[in-house]
Order: structure tokens, then sequence, then C-alpha cells
């Protein structure tokens, strides 16, 4: 306890300091699923855009054209925001992104992203998704199907995706923990491992039909009344939405 007091002393005149430097470097909040480097892609021609750095970048046609603009601060538009600027080069374009709150599934991959982008540049509109998919996973989601099927009304399985890519929940009996990870066509669960304690076999049986989708889980979706799919091998799923 004295060491405590000492510490607290020799602490208390540097504290308004230390609350400074700490204020000093957390970002201002984006909006939701939008990063401080926000990146958005789409298909058909291929292109990507990027605003960081105050500075919007689009490589459209596979490459072929690029623009290079200023991110001003965005306008309110209904359902997301947008920018709008001229591009550095001496052609006088413009360049606008409109960014909009809703789930967007990637054309040839199908994975989700939480917003769609629309970006507009010498009358062409170029359609896309962006943000991290991951802002779609995080959080704890309640199973209500496995396989297809309800699960007991006793059992309460769960999934609880971490910020860290850990993956975690209960499975009917036991409860279980690994990781994911996303890459750029899917999603894995990893190093899943349970505790050992037996139960009444319905709820085992439950609980080992959801451990083998779970490690079998090659993609997710988002479908628009707002549950969370985990898509496994053979065509198995899991059906959950977040809890409340």
């Amino acid at each position: 306890m004295r060491e405590r007091k000492t510490v607290a002393l020799l602490l208390g005149p540097l504290r308004p300091l230390l609350l400074a430097a700490a204020v000093s470097v957390v970002p201002a909040a984006p909006a939701a699923g939008e990063p401080q480097a926000f990146t958005a892609f789409g298909n058909e021609p291929g292109w990507r855009l990027e605003i960081s750095g105050g500075r919007m970048t689009l490589d459209a046609d596979y490459g072929a054209t690029t623009l290079t603009a200023g991110a001003p601060e965005p306008t309110a538009v209904p359902g997301g925001r947008a920018y709008a600027a001229d591009a550095a080069d001496a052609g006088g374009r413009r360049l606008r992104v409109t960014v909009l709150d809703e789930i967007c599934h990637d054309t040839m991959t199908g994975m989700p992203r939480p917003l769609r982008v629309r970006v507009e540049f010498d009358d062409r509109s170029l359609d896309g998704c962006g943000g991290e998919p991951a802002s779609l996973l995080r959080g704890a989601w309640i199973v209500e199907s496995i396989g297809g099927e309800p699960p007991l009304p006793d059992a309460k399985p769960t999934v609880v995706f971490g910020d860290n890519g850990s993956v975690s929940g209960h499975a009917s009996c036991n409860s279980y923990s690994g990781t994911y990870t996303l890459t750029g066509e899917g999603l894995a669960l990893t190093g899943l491992l349970s505790t050992m304690m037996a139960c009444p076999p319905p709820l085992m049986r439950l609980e080992d039909a959801l451990i083998a989708i779970l490690r079998g889980v090659m993609r997710f979706e988002r479908p628009a009344d707002g549950a969370l799919v985990l898509h496994a091998v053979g065509g198995q799923a899991i059906k959950a939405r977040r809890s409340e």
C-alpha cells in the first residue's frame, strides 16, 4: 500500500501532461466500418480507391486510369456521406465518391463489406464495396440454427468474434476458443479447442455438430435481415444473430 501511495504522489503532477499526450494520439472517430485509411474496390473494370492522408487516389481500368484529388470534409447524403474534389491533373476532372452505410457483397468473391461505394468521374460511375469485413463479424452472436436445425432450448450456443482475431463461445455444453482469419475470398476458423465437460447426449450431439461446422467454415454472409451465416464445406451452415 505504501508503494502505491508513493507512485501516486510522484505521478500526481504529471497526470495532466499524461492525459494530454494520450488524447493527442487518439484519431478522430471514423464513420461505422470506415477506418482512417479507407479503401474501396470494384470489378469489371477493376478499380481501387484509397482515401488517406487528406488525399483520394483512384486506380481504375485495371490501373490504366489514375486520378488523385484532395479529400475534403465529407458532406452528408441520404444513408451516408460524399467526397468531391477536382483532380490534381491539368484536365479539370472532378472526382466524387459516395459512401453509403449498407452491407455490400463483392461481385467476384462474395466477401461482405460494411459500405457501398460509388465513384464518379468523366461522366462514368463505378460501383463497389469498402470498409473492413471484420467489422461485420466482431461481437457476440446467438446461434439460431446449426445445419438447418434449431438448437435445443436449453443449449444457448454462441459465437463471439474478438477484435484481435480470436473466436470463442458456448458450444451447448462446453466453451470453445480459437482464431479466425479473413483472406481475400473467405473466412477460416483455426485452432478450435473446447473444454471437456460431459453433458446429456442430446447436448453433446448438438455441440459436436456445431464444432464440426465451425472447423469447416470457408466464408460468411450478412443477409439483409441482419443475420450472420457461416458457410462450411459440404453445404453446412450456422445462422446466428447479434446478442442484444
